[in-house]
């Protein structure tokens, strides 16, 4: 039973890897997954084509980025933050377009390598210890008998 937690373990690292947000430059990806952070929390405005809803002191907002034009970002979020730490309720299919600036700094979804590495080094050597330690309650158990 510990053995298959330990693989099972092992497994998922390996196949969801380590996570984590990078700053772009001056292109990013489409349809990568940002974050988008404000140094001073803004008015931004959210639409669904039909209806427009002005959020005021947003400092963040992740989602999938939809279109790049220029300075000008269109993303499908996931989740704005406000300033008073309040989560904004998200309507399905809205967007939020920006203009990017010197105070907003967008970072992009990536695996990291490092990291996922090391966690395959932690977790391999857990899953060694694991499976060390079964061997041990093993060998007891069948001694004691």
């Amino acid at each position: 039973m510990r053995r298959s937690i330990s693989i099972l373990g092992t497994a998922l690292v390996g196949v969801l890897g380590c996570y984590g947000y990078r700053p772009v430059g001056a292109t990013i990806p489409a349809d990568a997954r940002i974050r988008v952070q404000f140094a001073v929390p803004r008015p931004v405005t959210e639409s669904d084509g039909a209806r427009r809803e002005q959020l005021t002191d947003v400092s963040s907002i992740t989602g999938t980025l939809l279109s790049v034009r220029g300075d000008t970002i269109t993303v499908r979020p996931t989740a704005i933050s406000i300033v008073d730490h309040r989560a904004e309720p998200l309507v399905l299919g809205r967007v939020v377009t920006l203009v990017r600036d010197a105070a907003t700094s967008v970072e992009v979804l990536q695996k990291d390598r490092d990291r996922t590495a090391v966690a395959w080094i932690v977790g391999g050597i857990a899953g060694f210890y694991v499976l060390l330690v079964a061997a041990a309650v093993a060998v007891v158990a069948v001694s004691a008998q």
